[in-house]
């Protein structure tokens, strides 16, 4: 009873400390991920907002040159910022020119953000959508270009590959006895959940994004081995799931353990005990056969 007490103490100890860990790791992630974000669309307006950026589409819109200053200045702010590609649009929101044309132009997803930058001048962030061309998962920004007078030139797309800096901040992490699983799910516009997990990712599929079931939603619903919090400027949330599979596997390893013990134990003291008596009970008799010789022999005499 005391080994079960001990094991039911120290399982409520254990659930407790990681739910704290994972309550601590929900708001480091949630923050890196807003941070995240809030850097893409910051560095897109100000690319946008930048005066010889203005100047050089600008003049290139009107006619003023061919494409190879704009493409200089695209190709420059590319390698600084490290796209994936960058896109100009025409102010119809169709691929005009880009500095990778080997990546296929979004239009389905880029046009619909495009018309919604240009109403709220700021930068939209795109979807997480995977390539029809290699196969990558890319999440576009896109910005509206207006003139100094405010005049609407067009839009642009910069292409952003989560190699190298979204993924990392998905990355898993251990803590004693378990382990974080964090990925992004989205309510889409069908009212179906998805999910998207960098590292379970399958380029083979067509989409980045994995359908939930029924049964699957009411799980990350109801179990507190999962946590769900809203990431800001875009329609996702973090999913955080709790692997505590080792942790439970050594305390039940220890209580085996136990039980093992408690066992031997009461075999060694039911041993003890049978010897004890045994070892009287031989005394006994031993004193009642020589009882019995004694008696024997004074009856001879």
């Amino acid at each position: 009873l005391g080994i079960l007490v001990f094991y039911h103490v120290e399982d409520v100890r254990s659930k407790a400390e990681n739910q704290t860990a994972l309550k601590a790791l929900v708001a480091t992630k949630q923050a890196q991920l807003n941070a995240w974000f809030v850097d893409e669309i910051e560095d897109a307006n100000l690319i946008v907002h930048e005066k010889r950026f203005i100047n050089i589409i600008e003049a290139y819109m009107k006619g003023e040159g061919d494409s190879s200053p704009v493409l200089d200045m695209l190709h420059q702010t590319k390698k600084e910022h490290m796209y994936a590609d960058l896109i100009l649009l025409d102010t119809l929101g169709n691929h005009h020119l880009s500095t990778n044309p080997a990546l296929a132009f979004n239009d389905s997803i880029d046009k619909i953000y495009y018309a919604k930058a240009r109403m709220t001048d700021s930068s939209m962030v795109s979807e997480l959508y995977r390539s029809t061309i290699d196969s990558r998962v890319y999440i576009d920004v896109i910005a509206a270009i207006k003139n100094l007078m405010g005049d609407n030139m067009g839009g642009i797309v910069f292409k952003i590959s989560p190699e190298r800096t979204l993924v990392p901040i998905l990355s898993d992490w251990e803590i004693e006895g378990g382990r974080f699983h964090f990925s992004l799910a989205w309510n889409d516009r069908q009212d179906s959940w998805l999910i998207y997990s960098p590292h379970t990712d399958r380029p083979d599929t067509g989409s980045c994004w994995v359908p939930l079931t029924t049964a699957q939603r009411a799980l990350i619903t109801n179990d507190d081995h999962f946590h769900i919090s809203q990431i800001q400027h875009v329609p996702w949330l973090l999913l955080v799931e709790l692997d505590d599979t080792q942790r439970t596997n050594n305390l039940r390893s220890f209580l085996h353990l136990m039980l093992f013990i408690a066992a031997i134990l009461v075999l060694l003291c039911f041993l003890a005990v049978y010897f004890i008596i045994h070892f009287r009970q031989g005394k006994n008799i031993y004193a009642y056969l020589e009882q019995g010789a004694e008696l024997v022999s004074l009856k001879q005499r």
